[in-house]
């Protein structure tokens, strides 16, 4: 497993056993698919989650942007549809400006801000991983959660983007600007927590030490964004309380993490969130010593398939270790298992219809496989 500096070094040999025009034109045809998306948008003007950004935009720095009474009232009065805000509040002071234009050029800057955020975390990825730059974009575009994020609203893209500053910042010894990114993610918490238990199990108390500021940092414009409530944490675990069951109930099909599954067949949320988080700790834990790309790249993947609340666009997070598999197993397994993962993606456009998201079977079966190599293989050193 390459993990030192000469990584970097990109070799002019195809990375896959299908070589690079195909890989190229797979990448641009599965892009292409994904983009499918565009019709609902162009012909029925929806903007999917873009509505609930725009909203949480328009209401930030009121008691309308967690409150559910105080949401419910200022939804009646325009005549919306108002739901949970599920990020941290702090971060709608981002949606301001753009919750201001008309919803679908709104929508329009959400989606280029975030193809601008895809191609920042390219060059990245191809650092870390030692690949080609436009290998690792076509990577990022090609799957499917990306145009999923992008055409839904969404910004799972800066998620990733933020994780692989981490891990880069972790590979160079700057484990301040590891915490400082860290603490970034907090902006979706289920993105910060599976970073945040690899940082304190590797007890990189300078890391954590950066990422609690951002955390008083996040307290303290939340505040602001809630209207001034310095309580706004209580009243943030009621509006997710009222928010998850509705929430899980339109989107069960969709759900691609191993809790979310649990919850389909029977079982209690609080049960199933207990045995995704029990997993969790578990991994980090046993990562806790392995080398920096590896462990990032197994709590990716793992925090996705473990996660509360994963919907496709969440999966986006699952690309570094994709470009982990790429660099580290060896043919034919490398070019099988990348080329089973991006022609599974794609149907998570039939969830709905079909009544399951096939999208799991990657996510879930990529963090088993990845959790039991981490088992099952002696440690490297960090």
């Amino acid at each position: 497993m390459r993990t030192s500096r000469d990584q970097a070094t990109v070799d002019d040999k195809p990375l896959l056993r299908i070589g690079n025009d195909r890989v190229r034109l797979y990448g641009v045809g599965l892009f292409l698919i994904g983009l499918a998306q565009l019709r609902a948008v162009a012909s029925e003007g929806r903007f999917w989650d873009w509505a609930d950004f725009q909203i949480a935009g328009l209401t930030v720095g009121t008691r309308a942007l967690l409150d559910p009474v105080a949401r419910i009232a200022w939804g009646t009065a325009h005549n919306v549809t108002t739901t949970a805000f599920a990020y941290m509040p702090g971060y709608a002071w981002l949606l301001y400006a753009p919750a201001r234009l008309p919803m679908a050029w709104g929508f329009v800057a959400n989606a280029l801000a975030m193809f601008g955020v895809c191609f920042s975390a390219a060059p990245v990825a191809a650092r870390i991983y030692g690949v080609d730059r436009r290998f690792a974009l076509l990577a990022i575009l090609g799957w499917a959660p990306t145009t999923a994020a992008i055409l839904t609203g969404q910004n799972s893209p800066i998620g990733l983007l933020l994780w692989l500053l981490a891990t880069y910042a972790l590979l160079s010894g700057r484990d301040a600007a590891a915490g400082l990114f860290a603490g970034l993610l907090l902006y979706k918490p289920t993105y910060a927590i599976p970073l945040g238990l690899l940082l304190l199990f590797r007890r990189n108390w300078t890391a954590i030490g950066v990422a609690a500021l951002c955390g008083i940092g996040w307290y303290a414009i939340s505040a602001g964004a809630a209207g001034n409530d310095w309580l706004w944490p209580t009243m943030y675990l009621r509006s997710m309380s009222d928010y998850v069951g509705p929430d899980f109930a339109y989107n069960a099909p969709k759900a691609v993490s191993l809790p979310g599954l649990l919850m389909r067949v029977g079982f209690e949320s609080r049960a199933a969130f207990a045995i995704g988080m029990a997993l969790l700790i578990l991994v980090a834990w046993r990562t806790r010593t392995r080398a920096i790309v590896e462990a990032m790249s197994v709590m990716a993947i793992v925090g996705v398939a473990t996660s509360p609340h994963a919907w496709p666009y969440d999966a986006v997070l699952v690309v570094p270790a994709i470009l982990m598999v790429v660099r580290s197993v060896s043919e034919p397994w490398r070019t099988r298992l990348v080329v089973a993962a991006y022609a599974i993606a794609p149907t998570w456009l039939l969830s709905h219809a079909i009544g399951v998201d096939l999208l799991a079977v990657p996510v879930l079966v990529g963090a088993a496989m990845m959790g039991l190599t981490v088992f099952s293989s002696r440690a490297h050193s960090p």
